[in-house]
């Protein structure tokens, strides 16, 4: 601040001796145009301002450059006050962000009801509204970048007054975006959003971030439970990309609604509700092929046939067993469907007797 306010004061006195000292009257920085200032004293109007409580602003300057003393002393005060305005709103906005941050943690990571009454006196004094639906997202970044990538996204014509945006980690950025119309799915709201700010980023910092979309939200303790949603879908999303998998960049937490819960619930847990399912299907390791074959192919028929080499009569045949072995229906029953790919999950975590789905 004091460099750009000392160079603004050259900029504007180009021809004159601009000196900045601290409290015991040492020189902190200096312009010298006349080098001997004794000779030209009867030529020059020399003013001094306080600056801050320790530091002093000396300027001399050509009298036959100006109309008189008052003229100069006019154009510094203004330069003083324009600094003093410009360093005051910065001082401002950082406090703000500093604030928006401790919201944002506060919404996250508080689990006590009176830190929760906090943060919405916190989102008040800020302007957000709390009442408001809003989606948790997570935004990877490179090291370095984050507070640069941060102001951009804020910065960004399409980011509400109603998001809350900010960096709590490194690399890492949480954005809660305001969804305006809970009618229409989370995907359908933000897909358009999220491709501009990748684009924009793109265009910034050369390469396309990865983002992580949790669960709406619509009071201050659910947010913790969006951000886990979205951590949850990076784990899922990272699992499928170290299996050779094919995925794209913006990941929304309802496309991994199995990963969620598995993840999500203690082995013991799921031994209770899975483990007769595996205790069954462990004598027929052909039935799992055949359910993770049916569940990658969207549980079409002619798909799963011949993405597993089998003909179809084979494949409705392993699939008419395999209904009957658990006495599930996933054709026509998503619930049943669901349990499946739960099945199927626990398989892959789990069992060590059957290959993985």
């Amino acid at each position: 601040m004091a460099g750009s306010f000392f160079s603004i004061l050259c900029e504007a006195f180009p021809q004159s001796n601009i000196r900045i000292t601290g409290a015991n009257g040492n020189t902190i920085i200096e312009q010298e145009y006349f080098s001997d200032r004794k000779n030209h004293s009867d030529d020059l109007f020399s003013i001094s301002r306080p600056l801050t409580l320790n530091r002093q602003l000396t300027l001399s300057v050509r009298a036959n450059a100006y109309k008189d003393e008052d003229e100069v002393g006019r154009m510094l005060d203004g330069i003083i006050s324009m600094a003093g305005s410009h360093y005051k709103g910065a001082r401002k906005r950082e406090h703000e962000d500093n604030e928006e941050k401790r919201l944002l943690r506060t919404l996250l990571y508080a689990d006590s009801m009176e830190m929760h009454i906090y943060a919405v006196l916190l989102a008040e004094k800020l302007k957000k509204e709390m009442a408001l639906e809003r989606v948790v997202c997570v935004i990877e970044c490179r090291y370095g970048e984050t507070d640069d990538m941060k102001n951009l996204i804020k910065r960004y014509r399409k980011t509400s007054p109603q998001d809350i945006c900010e960096s709590v980690e490194e690399g890492r950025i949480i954005l809660c975006k305001y969804i305006p119309d809970a009618r229409e799915t989370i995907k359908d709201q933000c897909n358009e959003y999220f491709q501009g700010v990748q684009m924009l980023i793109s265009e910034k910092f050369g390469y396309v971030p990865q983002i992580y979309i949790g669960a709406m939200v619509r009071q201050a303790e659910e947010y913790r439970f969006s951000l886990n949603a979205a951590l949850t879908t990076k784990r899922a999303v990272g699992e499928i990309r170290s299996g050779g998998r094919r995925a794209h960049n913006i990941f929304y937490a309802e496309d991994y609604l199995v990963e969620y819960t598995f993840y999500n619930t203690d082995q013991e847990t799921l031994e209770h509700f899975l483990g007769a399912y595996a205790e069954k299907l462990r004598k027929e390791p052909e039935l799992v092929k055949t359910a993770k074959i049916l569940l990658e192919n969207g549980m079409n028929i002619s798909h799963a046939s011949k993405y597993g080499y089998v003909h179809r009569n084979t494949m409705m045949l392993h699939v008419r067993k395999l209904c009957g072995l658990l006495k599930i229906d996933p054709m026509n029953y998503d619930g049943d469907k669901f349990l499946l790919m739960l099945i199927c999950e626990y398989f892959a975590a789990y069992d060590t007797q059957i290959a993985p789905c």
